[in-house]
């Protein structure tokens, strides 16, 4: 249990696994599977020893290479696979060989997702489902995520709190798992309204600076996130939260992270001209209200407007 893998469940969850589990020997670079294999619906766990996840792939001059090494408590198998030409069998899209004497447990993905799902609940497999409609996490698994939405931190706001305002580092990242939020540039002068750069729904994020860098975010939120509906609900993901994820996924949820925009900070370029359009909108309205209430001013009077008053 003092596997990485085995850390992230409870002890009911583990002893169902071992009962269906299979125990695997592989000796020094023996092959778990190949790429382009069917699939046989199993994950893998590496109990002892370590492996290496292998791509042959033309832009790689056609010579297999080693995208990552696995040790001890990592998981693997679960998403290495891909709908083939007829989309009905999955395919392996990468190769796991043994780098040295390795015992392996093999486990059903589909009994894992069962058991998950009686020993954790529906609210569980629910925040699966939210988080799985942010875009890093889109290709992910069940399973893969299955330990982080036992634990990641859920808080809640109101209408017009601010969840990070301008010129503030963005202490944690957010995902917005219910209601919605405005995107938000302030403006430079007291009196003026703010102007909206653009809206958040469910799955989308911001603050990805806080897990990115080493310390703290390394950059200010150039635009303020508010709340815009009765209520809204985030994941808060940290550094700590990552460690959550099998070591494959949190390095493709932050290589995608480093090549995304960060929704409280889009180029400057962008910004500027969204608030010269607001600008440039407002100029307008103000000129059509003021030709409206001039035409109106000019319109002719009644025969009653027009008659004096009666002096008494």
């Amino acid at each position: 249990m003092n596997l990485r893998f085995f850390r992230r469940m409870d002890l009911e969850q583990a002893v169902e696994l071992f009962k269906d589990a299979d125990l695997l020997f592989k000796h020094t670079s023996n092959t778990v599977f190949k790429q382009g294999q069917a699939s046989d619906g199993h994950m893998y766990v590496i109990l002892s020893g370590s492996c290496t996840v292998q791509v042959l792939d033309p832009m790689y001059g056609g010579c297999p290479v080693v995208t990552s090494t696995l040790y001890d408590g990592h998981m693997f198998g679960d998403t290495q696979q891909r709908p083939s030409g007829d989309g009905l069998v999955p395919t392996r899209n990468a190769s796991v060989h043994a780098q040295e004497d390795s015992f392996l447990l093999r486990i059903s993905v589909s009994r894992y997702l069962d058991i998950f799902k009686r020993t954790v609940g529906q609210e569980a497999v629910d925040k699966i489902n939210l988080l799985k409609k942010a875009s890093f996490f889109r290709e992910c698994s069940g399973p893969q995520l299955s330990s982080l939405a036992g634990h990641i931190e859920e808080i809640s706001k109101q209408y017009g709190d601010k969840v990070v305002r301008a010129g503030e580092r963005p202490p944690v990242m957010f995902i917005l798992a219910s209601g919605s939020c405005s995107v938000v540039i302030e403006p430079a002068s007291a009196g003026v309204a703010p102007t909206i750069f653009s809206d958040l729904q469910p799955g989308q994020w911001f603050g990805s600076g806080a897990i990115l860098g080493q310390g703290e975010c390394e950059y200010q939120a150039s635009l303020t996130i508010e709340v815009t509906s009765a209520m809204a609900t985030f994941f808060v993901l940290t550094k700590k939260s990552l460690f959550f994820l099998p070591e494959p996924v949190q390095v493709h949820v932050l290589g995608i992270l480093a090549n995304e925009m960060d929704r409280c900070r889009p180029p400057p370029d962008e910004v500027v001209k969204r608030a010269k359009r607001e600008e440039e909108w407002q100029a307008q309205r103000s000129q059509i209200v003021m030709e409206v209430l001039g035409r109106r001013d000019r319109r002719p009077r009644s025969a009653q407007q027009r008659r004096p008053s009666r002096l008494r």
